[in-house]
């Protein structure tokens, strides 16, 4: 038996978009951390990034957007979000594209060696 494969193209109709308060650590596929920036470090700056994103309905980011953060810290978390993938969202066999927001901690621990981690949301 020989089964044919059907490709379908997706109008942007056909997408929902959603809006979600956070996108779940589990639907991530590929992950970035950020880079702690020198200037950063040279000058003890700490803080949260938090970046506004939209996710294609294939799991890549389409548009990142700086919502709050250092100025300094805030284009390495961009930078490397952007190269993030997640696993698709899809509801009743549609496809979804999402609207999200990812924050960065950047810290140094009291040695002043850098940390920088993404803030899960405890649900």
């Amino acid at each position: 038996m020989c089964l044919t494969a059907l490709a379908l193209t997706l109008s942007a109709e056909d997408v929902k978009m959603v809006r979600i308060a956070s996108v779940a650590e589990s639907s991530v596929a590929h992950k970035q951390m950020p880079a702690y920036p020198a200037d950063a470090l040279d000058h003890h700056i700490q803080g949260l990034v938090k970046i506004s994103v939209r996710i294609g309905a294939n799991g890549r980011i389409q548009h990142a957007g700086l919502v709050s953060g250092h100025p300094l810290l805030a284009p390495a978390a961009m930078q490397a979000l952007k190269q993030w993938t997640f696993q698709p969202r899809e509801v009743a066999g549609h496809a979804e594209r999402v609207i999200s927001e990812i924050t960065f901690s950047f810290t140094l621990d009291p040695a002043g060696n850098p940390i920088v981690q993404n803030v899960w949301p405890t649900l």
